[in-house]
């Protein structure tokens, strides 16, 4: 018996650590119980009470003993649930570690991203810099000063006019008249545009429109009157009093495109090359690409109504392109007369990148969109908008990281949310009447408005 009790004592004390004060109390308390009944066992003078105190003993015993096998099952519980909770708190950090890995690729990713696209916008800007230190030199003072006169300042790169011929100004002068034909230049003026001789009177060609055949011509015409019917043209004739059909004038069809006698030019040009644009719609085209010419001289694409080249805004709806692109060309361009019909957004009707000595005269873009942009500079560009039309745009004419003349705008019925809009180190000279918009200039990021 006193084996037993020894035993369960070594069974409590080991679980004394586990802070189970309550239950050892407890413990205590039944094997003093146990110990005394055992040994009033002995002291018992019969044996029958001898025997039952040793069954009194026994039966605390097995008490104590009972107590001890719940605690510890209740005990062996509490651990595995404990152990349980451990694992699913392992397997969700493990669960954790791993989406952790993924967003650490994912975050290292998008940050190379963004540092090749922080290298790339730096090397543009870098860029755009440079195209205007070039350009600015050689451009600063781009201003139409008019008529010259002996009282005014002027500073290189100024235009005037004199007797009909364009002058600019090599370098600043004051009081100093430019030179008369035939002497082109001279130290302080050169001469760029040379009045023409003047013509012999004569009846300009007006077509008024287009109609379905010849019974819908009217009876009568003015002198200069035309209809296109079918392609052909009728013009009025004073000397037999009726219609006349001088032929066909009708847009260039298949391998003859605009785009086809563009491609055909040499890349260098040395004096003047002209391309004659007769009326029709060429918008199926697509975007007319004008790229890297050069040279001495100019390229001039021109509207042509047959009879002489059309330099007015009048007529341009009868001269349908879909929009023009001009890149990396560094001689003289000339567009005159042409109307941008593109209808997205995507690119500006009138285009210009990279290139030098840019001229649209009475170019137009009337189309209604108001997130388009009718005529863009950009990229070190120089050039001059003159007599141009532009209405329905969110903006008419924009300069970025280039130098324009902006010059004497028709005015149409419609409007424009932006008229000018200069950015990125731009520069626009504007002289006479400029684009009609809600917002007249917008200036940003290093541009010039003069």
């Amino acid at each position: 018996m006193l084996e037993k009790v020894n035993n369960l004592q070594q069974q409590i004390d080991m679980l004394t650590g586990e802070n189970i004060g309550e239950l050892l109390e407890r413990l205590n308390d039944s094997i003093q119980q146990a110990l005394t009944a055992a040994q009033e066992a002995r002291t018992a003078k019969t044996a029958t009470e001898e025997a039952t105190a040793l069954a009194a003993a026994a039966t605390e015993l097995a008490k104590a003993s009972a107590l001890l096998a719940e605690e510890k099952a209740n005990y062996a519980n509490e651990k595995a649930v404990l152990a349980q909770e451990t694992a699913d708190n392992a397997n969700l950090e493990a669960s954790d570690l791993s989406q952790l890995k993924i967003d650490v690729v994912q975050a290292t990713q998008d940050a190379s991203t963004a540092t090749d696209k922080a290298n790339q916008a730096t090397k543009a800007a870098q860029t755009a810099t440079d195209a205007i230190n070039v350009v600015l030199p050689n451009v600063e003072g781009l201003v139409n000063l008019k008529e010259w006169n002996t009282e005014t300042q002027y500073k290189k790169n100024n235009f005037v006019t004199l007797e009909g011929n364009g002058y600019m100004a090599l370098r600043d002068n004051k009081g100093v008249k430019p030179p008369s034909f035939p002497v082109l230049s001279n130290a302080d003026w050169a001469m760029f545009v040379q009045k023409g001789e003047k013509g012999e009177q004569g009846t300009g060609v007006r077509i008024l429109g287009t109609l379905p055949d010849e019974s819908a011509l009217p009876p009568l015409g003015e002198p200069g009157d035309a209809y296109l019917i079918n392609g052909d043209l009728y013009v009025w004739s004073d000397t037999t009093n009726d219609w006349t059909n001088v032929g066909t004038i009708k847009g260039l069809k298949g391998d003859r495109s605009i785009q086809t006698a563009i491609n055909k030019l040499k890349k260098y040009i040395k004096g003047t090359s002209k391309i004659r644009i007769l009326p029709g719609d060429y918008s199926s085209e697509g975007q007319i690409k004008v790229e890297g010419f050069y040279g001495q001289g100019r390229l001039v694409i021109t509207a042509y109504d047959g009879l002489v080249d059309v330099q007015n805004t009048n007529n341009s709806n009868l001269y349908r392109i879909d929009s023009l692109y001009i890149n990396n060309c560094r001689n003289g361009i000339d567009i005159f007369s042409l109307k941008s019909t593109y209808k997205g957004s995507d690119r500006a009707g009138f285009y210009t990148i990279n290139s030098s000595f840019v001229f649209f005269g009475w170019c137009s873009d009337t189309v209604i969109n108001s997130d388009k942009i009718g005529f863009l500079f950009e990229v070190g560009s120089t050039g001059t908008s003159s007599g141009c039309i532009c209405e329905n745009k969110e903006v008419a004419l924009e300069v970025r990281c280039s130098v324009v003349s902006s010059m004497s705008w028709s005015v149409g019925n419609g409007t424009n949310v932006i008229g000018l809009k200069v950015i990125q180190g731009g520069v626009i000279g504007k002289s006479y009447v400029q684009p009609i918009a809600a917002i007249m200039e917008v200036i940003d990021s290093g541009g010039v408005v003069r």
